[in-house]
């Protein structure tokens, strides 16, 4: 059966409860890598209609000029795509409609609502959902064969540092810490720890081989 590759591809990553049974939950969220600039967009706009290159990124900023002071305003903006309107956050608790100031209320962003034609011409295009290959956050850490393989990886004359660790793992200097920190620690550490000058450094113990190279 030929792997899906049209649609929405969407990534997993690791919830930060488990299941009853103590297994690792996942959710599906975008590809974070997945964007397209304004250049393309104006490009698209062009190729399917009498508009010009540059015409969709004229119009954006007129548009944004345009309605910038009344949405600063309280006007919601109804548009084909949807409306755009001013998020309000209340600051701490009140009960007293009477002594409400107007320090009690905080301009909060811009609240948008596609509209139910951009929802339905979006829904003639989709065509479902695929899984790829890739991690996000810090994923991998819960793969134990690959966060193996990426320490034997990271092994260059019996040593491994951080940073090495970070290429091979793919993880972030914070996290790729914790991990070898998590490995020197236990009844059965597998790693043992040292610092040279400003330097971490991890050496293995008698027990990573028999563990690692299993």
């Amino acid at each position: 059966m030929p792997r899906k590759s049209d649609g929405i591809p969407f990534i997993l990553s690791p919830r930060p409860t488990k299941s009853a049974d103590g297994k690792q939950q996942f959710y599906a969220r975008l590809d974070p890598g997945r964007k397209l600039d304004i250049e393309f967009v104006d490009n698209e706009c062009a190729r399917i209609s009498s508009l010009h290159n540059g015409d969709f990124r004229r119009t954006c900023e007129i548009f944004m000029d345009a309605v910038a002071h009344l949405i600063a305003n309280g006007y919601r903006i109804e548009t084909p795509i949807g409306s755009f309107a001013p998020k309000l956050r209340t600051l701490g608790e009140h009960t007293d409609a009477d002594n409400f100031s107007n320090g009690s209320v905080m301009y909060a962003g811009i609240d948008f609502k596609p509209s139910k034609q951009l929802k339905n011409r979006v829904l003639s295009h989709q065509k479902g959902c695929y899984k790829i290959n890739a991690h996000a956050g810090n994923m991998q850490m819960h793969d134990t064969k690959l966060m193996y393989k990426a320490l034997s990886e990271s092994m260059t004359d019996g040593i491994i540092t951080v940073r090495s660790f970070c290429l091979n793992s793919k993880l972030k200097y914070a996290s790729a810490r914790q991990y070898l920190d998590h490995l020197c620690h236990g009844d059965f550490p597998l790693l043992k720890c040292s610092k040279i000058g400003r330097s971490l450094i991890y050496m293995p113990t008698e027990r990573y081989a028999e563990i690692i190279n299993r």
